[in-house]
């Protein structure tokens, strides 16, 4: 059962693996499984979280609200984003009670219905199970985890399955059916898609663009003129679907004049972005495109070149790019906020196909590396202290890795350690020589040999307070997953007969189901350690100003009290004071059409009893009772945080009454730009 020098073959180790075959509903459950970790811990939305403070959701859950005590979108609340935005968080306040817990149930269906199509993408060019998890958790994963996800429930993020969809339509298309014709029911859904894409934000109907202008263009290359009025029916059939819904409910409810004024008009022309993010610059373009490196690597697609598979063909190879150009040319003509480039993180999965394709293209170099890395590991556990030296290559690239990055000092104690490590494993391997000669038993060998390791690893921790022995560990532990792969590696059949042997299959599937769990443990770790807002898990609702806000204007004991957020966007101030904004605009834009002097007139007249504003206001009717430094992920992708003053006016008739404390927001907002308190 045991024998020397024996190497292990790159070859056999992939083939091993590649041809597992996995249940389908355990395929379901990792990859559910990896899309609740991601959705639960990026998205503020969750239950992990006491409070989303990004303004865009706040925005859309007033929005919500106002819809549900029966008001119209753009005619009674006005907002600016597509009606099945609305429509999706409208939705979500009855499948809870808790608006933000509704809308995270929403981003829940709609990450799982992402991860499936992304799973039937990967499918059309991988055939192993793993490397098909591998790839769709690896999508699934990079398009929560990065900055861009803006702690969730934007529109980008609801319509990933969207654009999914269509980018796997025509994926499909032109790996299994073409020269044929599109399938009638394929270009009605992709109109269809699109239909949703553009009634929630029509800037991100590049996709759509692209697919379009591709099959006109190849259809015309192929002299099929009629193709192109024979697509453009069944398409418009999809799209006016939707279109037409959208249509007949604003014509029921009276207001197709407010749809058209606010989401076309306002958008198009009153819309002023500032000039730095607005249509095509040198600053939008690394924004959109610089999502990740698994992202940059879809662009690798067309041109890599698979021994794996060589079926790719020319389409397949040029369909791709025309894509991912079109989208990133709809958003870069629109204002690029940090979640703009969440729209192009479905093409991540062609970036991780890619990377498979390119490895197992230079698979012989891999499989020449790993045959020498196995033989020198065998070679520390069959002959002996004096081979321990071939690990001496890694222990000089540790050093000098220490060296660059932490001086001198750093790499001495490296080698020190590297050497104190050597000794020890050293000591060990010629103990277990000595049991192999005396015994002839490689069960035996193998019982010394963790033995032993286990002994050490006990001592190096009790002496951790040595600080040799803590750095001597970590380097030891490193060594024992070394004898540990090779073991495995080894006896891989026996130690599977003796268990079989010995054991039940249900014992053996309860030691499946603990490895699986520890491997569950470590992604949600993972996550939790690289997620963007993490650090906000359990804090109290009472860490947020519109929080506070609320309070103080729930104990000032105005009844039905009127709140107007005044050059500043809504933050929840309306859904702790479960209220409403008292008129149609709930907060500031983009562009003001009137909004100032609407609003201005509240205070002059001093029609409202509280203001939620940034600034000092220019009124003596009102006096600023609260104040906080609001500390944010920001939407530009240049600040990791951006600090802006959130402030609570109160009519001065009302602090009085209280004996509210005002406060000097002025002489706040200095103190909090010098680094003083955040609060008062």
């Amino acid at each position: 059962m045991y024998t020397q020098n024996r190497s292990i073959s790159a070859e056999r180790i992939v083939k091993y693996i590649t041809n597992i075959k996995i249940n389908r509903f355990f395929t379901a459950f990792i990859l559910l499984f990896v899309g609740f970790v991601c959705v639960t811990v990026n998205s503020k939305n969750s239950f992990l979280y006491s409070f989303n403070d990004c303004c865009d959701v706040n925005q859309f859950i007033t929005a919500a609200r106002c819809m549900r005590r029966g008001d119209v979108i753009y005619r009674d609340i006005y907002e600016v984003k597509g009606p099945i935005l609305y429509l999706l968080y409208y939705i979500g306040t009855f499948l809870n009670e808790n608006p933000f817990h509704g809308a995270y149930i929403i981003e829940l269906i709609s990450f799982s219905a992402y991860i499936f199509i992304l799973y039937k993408t990967a499918r059309l060019y991988l055939k192993s199970d793993i490397l098909v998890i591998t790839a769709v958790s690896s999508a699934a994963y990079y398009s929560m985890i990065t900055k861009t996800v803006f702690a969730g429930g934007q529109c980008e993020q609801l319509l990933l399955p969207v654009f999914g969809g269509i980018l796997y339509i025509a994926m499909e298309y032109f790996r299994k059916d073409y020269p044929e014709k599109i399938a009638s029911g394929k270009v009605i859904m992709v109109g269809l898609l699109t239909g949703i894409i553009f009634w929630v934000k029509y800037a991100l109907c590049g996709i759509s663009l692209g697919l379009v202008l591709y099959i006109a263009a190849l259809s015309i290359k192929e002299k099929k003129p009629l193709d192109i009025l024979h697509y453009a029916l069944l398409f418009i059939v999809g799209f006016g679907a939707v279109t037409g819904a959208v249509f007949a409910y604003f014509i029921w409810k009276g207001a197709l004049s407010s749809l058209i004024e606010v989401y076309f008009y306002d958008m198009l022309v009153n819309y002023k972005p500032e000039s730095e993010t607005s249509l095509i610059c040198s600053d939008n373009i690394p924004k959109v495109f610089g999502v990740s490196v698994i992202f940059i690597s879809a662009f690798l697609f067309p041109f890599v070149r698979s021994k794996e598979d060589k079926q790719i063909n020319i389409y397949e190879r040029t369909v791709l790019p025309v894509l991912i150009f079109f989208q990133g040319f709809g958003i870069c003509l629109s204002r690029v906020w940090t979640y703009s480039p969440e729209a192009m993180h479905y093409f991540g999965v062609f970036g991780i196909i890619a990377l498979f394709y390119e490895s197992a293209a230079a698979k012989e170099m891999v499989q020449r590396i790993i045959d020498k890395l196995t033989e020198a590991f065998f070679k520390v556990t069959d002959n002996g202290f004096s081979d321990l030296f071939v690990l001496l290559p890694i222990s000089i690239i540790s050093v000098l890795f220490q060296y660059l990055r932490f001086g001198i000092s750093s790499a001495a104690r490296e080698s020190v350690i590297h050497f104190a490590a050597f000794i020890l494993i050293g000591c060990i391997v010629k103990i277990l020589r000595m049991v192999q000669k005396k015994t002839g038993s490689a069960k035996k060998t193998i019982i010394v040999k963790y033995s032993l390791l286990l002994a050490a690893i006990v001592l190096l921790h009790l002496a951790r307070s040595i600080p040799l022995c803590t750095y001597i560990s970590d380097s030891f532990k490193i060594c024992v997953f070394i004898f540990a792969f090779t073991d495995i590696v080894k006896y891989q059949k026996d130690i599977k007969n003796y268990f079989t042997q010995k054991f039940s299959k249900v014992f053996m599937h309860g030691i499946a189901f603990a490895v699986c769990l520890v491997i569950m443990g470590e992604f949600v770790s993972l996550v939790l350690t690289e997620s963007p807002v993490a650090l906000n898990i359990g804090l109290a609702a009472d860490t947020y100003a519109p929080y506070n806000m609320a309070e103080i204007i729930k104990s000032s004991g105005v009844p039905d009290p009127v709140i107007i957020n005044f050059d500043t966007l809504e933050t929840g101030v309306y859904y702790f004071c479960d209220t409403y904004p008292p008129n149609r605009y709930m907060s500031d834009y983009n562009f003001q059409n009137g909004l100032f002097d609407f609003k201005k007139n509240y205070i002059d007249n001093k029609k409202a009893d509280f203001i939620v504003m940034p600034h000092p206001i220019i009124s003596e009717d009102y006096v600023c009772v609260y104040a906080k430094k609001r500390e944010y992920i920001f939407m530009d992708t240049t600040d990791d945080v951006s600090c802006e003053v959130m402030a609570l006016f109160a009519r001065k008739d009302i602090a009085e009454r209280n004996n509210w404390e005002t406060v000097d927001l002025t002489a706040f907002k200095n103190e909090y730009m010098e680094g003083g308190d955040t609060d008062a």
